[in-house]
């Protein structure tokens, strides 16, 4: 099954998984693709392989394209923030990840010929219609991407795929499930409906003052208030202990020769390689001897490489891979490269990907910013600093001054601190810090709410905490009337609304059922009325919900009747009058492939959604 997939890795189909991986270049552009980062700090581990912070951000960026390039440039920037999408995404990069483990544990794999192929035919690294060596290299080297990183990206894409084509592929249908699945959906029904709108019964039907007041005497348990309270309290949070106008020029300064000594700024390497790569035959051997003899005796290494470097992607321009900051070239190329010298050609280097020989072609090294360019974030860094030191120094005193202080204000006045109060609140009706969960929990605790005895402090953060007392409580209470009248008229309005309508229905129903005919009855009341003949399953014309209603009636006996009610409030009395089932002898066998087709993929769908299942049972995952 899985080799048949293997086998359609040509032609057409690649053809096919080309458009299918350009789509995200067309429609969002390289840049959406990959977020410019130079962290590979890990994120992640999935049975033993990482997922890093770079890895993340890319994704994370692609997909806030995606739901802006699908819900419009509107989308509020709190469902596709960074913190949003971050959770989501990185669950999705953990199973994914997953999924392409178990594709290589299955032996699935992509040949350097096919992968040459989809390179050169992604419209993002074309110019004129031709694959253009220096586009590519220049667009992953903006990215933090080599050749061979982008490559095993690639790899790991296609190998997700054709797991997920081999689930498919052993998904089928057997010839009853078709037939079934054409018989219910050739089966049509006729039937009448009449429409009681709910604007026809709506008038006089408010309640009077008296039944509200009636409603409200009767039914008080369903208006009870919660238990409120009024607080005081004091916030003591490092980030609001100092402020810019506390640090002087001269601190400012100080710290920014201080930071200069010790200024170590990220050393970039441009190089240029030469890759053999390792089919497994041994012919690379060979290979890789000629070039070292080649390069040992002096021949130009850009001429080598254009002539014998297997990266297709940066022979042309003499093995040129641009720059990295230490974690764009594999492991094995990044050591080797640490000391050489500007010009100097390696020895072999073997990684995953091969057989390299490196040139350091350049090596940027960045001299530190000037005070002016950093004066902002050292006054910001002064400021934490600041602040983090008035913290540590109150908050012991914090402590010992709230332990059964009556009045919190005798707490905040030695400490220079602001006693704040609270409005009446109740359980999760608060805003700012009093709504968090931990002071809620001591707010309402039996020691701060009964004994009125002020909280212990209660940390919030690594540098913030807060101490709350109770200054004022009241008890669970019927809501006023005139708060809840609006409910109420809402609530008996619609319940006379309905009494009415079924009342009609009922009447209707009975006078139907007796012989008489249903579209004269609903005219003697100007009812809407429907005739509907042969109406399949797929009858868009027909509302939703009413149509499920008349294909989920079973009854031997015809005329039946019905009522449904709508999500739009009308009420609708249906009378089905015929059942037509479609002859097994009719269904052409051209109708049962396109059919066999969509339960295989549903079944598809189930069998991979399980697979899925499993996986995520199963894999050893871990979030850092």
């Amino acid at each position: 099954m899985i080799q048949s997939f293997r086998d359609r890795l040509q032609g057409i189909f690649a053809v096919g998984l080309v458009v299918l991986i350009s789509i995200p270049f067309v429609l969002f552009g390289v840049e959406s693709l990959f977020a410019p980062s130079n962290t590979g700090g890990q994120v992640a581990e999935v049975n033993g392989e990482k997922i890093t912070e770079l890895e993340l951000n890319r994704a994370v960026q692609l997909r806030r394209q995606q739901i802006i390039g699908r819900l419009g440039d509107q989308v509020p920037e709190q469902l596709i923030s960074a913190e949003a999408l971050r959770q989501p995404v990185l669950d999705q990069l953990i199973l994914q990840k997953a999924e392409v483990q178990e594709g290589k544990s299955s032996r699935l794999a992509v040949d350097k010929a096919t992968l040459d192929k989809i390179l050169t035919e992604q419209v993002a690294f074309q110019q004129d219609g031709q694959f253009s060596p220096q586009l590519y290299r220049s667009m992953l080297a903006q990215l933090n991407y080599t050749p061979s990183s982008y490559k095993q990206v690639l790899t790991d894409e296609l190998i997700g795929d054709q797991l997920r084509a081999g689930i498919g592929l052993s998904s089928f249908s057997t010839e009853g499930e078709v037939v079934d699945t054409l018989l219910r959906a050739g089966q049509t029904r006729d039937f009448y409906y009449v429409t009681l709108g709910r604007d026809s019964f709506s008038e006089g039907a408010a309640p009077t003052a008296e039944q509200v007041q009636a409603h409200y005497d009767a039914k008080q348990a369903q208006y009870m208030g919660p238990e409120k309270v009024k607080v005081e309290y004091i916030n003591l949070d490092a980030k609001a202990l100092a402020s810019a106008d506390d640090v002087s020029e001269d601190e400012a300064l100080a710290q920014y020769q201080q930071d200069i000594k010790v200024f170590e700024g990220t050393e970039r390497r441009r190089i240029a390689h030469i890759l053999v790569e390792d089919l497994g035959d041994g012919a690379d051997a060979d290979k890789v001897s000629s070039i070292a003899q080649r390069l040992g005796a002096g021949d130009d290494f850009a001429a080598v490489a254009k002539e014998l470097s297997e990266d297709i992607a940066t022979a042309d321009s003499g093995g040129d891979l641009g720059f990295s900051s230490g974690d764009s070239f594999p492991a094995a190329v990044e050591e080797a490269i640490k000391t050489m010298s500007v010009g100097a050609v390696s020895e072999a280097v073997v990684s995953e990907y091969g057989t390299h020989f490196v040139k350091l072609l350049e090596l940027d090294k960045p001299e530190p910013p000037s005070f002016a360019e950093s004066k902002a974030e050292i006054v910001n860094k002064l400021v934490d600093q600041k602040g983090l030191q008035r913290f540590d120094e109150l908050v012991l005193e914090l402590e010992e001054l709230a332990y059964n202080a009556d009045d919190l204000s005798v707490v905040a006045e030695p400490l220079g601190l602001t006693l704040q109060s609270s409005d009446w609140l109740a359980r999760g009706q608060a805003q700012g810090v009093l709504a968090n969960s931990k002071v809620m929990a001591a707010i309402f605790s039996d020691e701060v709410l009964k004994e009125r005895a002020s909280s212990e402090p209660i940390e919030l953060g690594d540098a913030q905490q807060v101490v709350v007392r109770v200054t004022d409580y009241q008890a669970p209470a019927v809501k006023p009337l005139a708060e809840v009248e609006p409910q109420i008229v809402a609530s008996l309005t619609a319940k006379t609304i309905v009494e009415r309508q079924q009342q009609a229905a009922a009447k209707l129903q009975q006078a139907a059922e007796q012989g008489a005919s249903l579209e004269d009855l609903a005219k003697v009341d100007s009812y809407p009325w429907e005739v509907v003949i042969q109406s399949r399953r797929d009858n868009f014309q027909v509302d939703r919900q009413l149509l499920e209603s008349v294909f989920s009636q079973r009854s031997k006996t015809l005329p039946a009747m019905n009522t449904v009610a709508l999500a739009n409030g009308d009420l609708v009395l249906v009378q089905l009058n015929k059942i037509s089932e479609l002859d097994p002898a009719s269904i052409a066998a051209g109708e049962k492939a396109p059919v066999a087709k969509q339960l295989e993929q549903q079944q598809a769908m189930a069998q991979y959604g399980a697979f899925q299942a499993q996986l995520k049972a199963e894999m050893d995952s871990q979030v850092f």
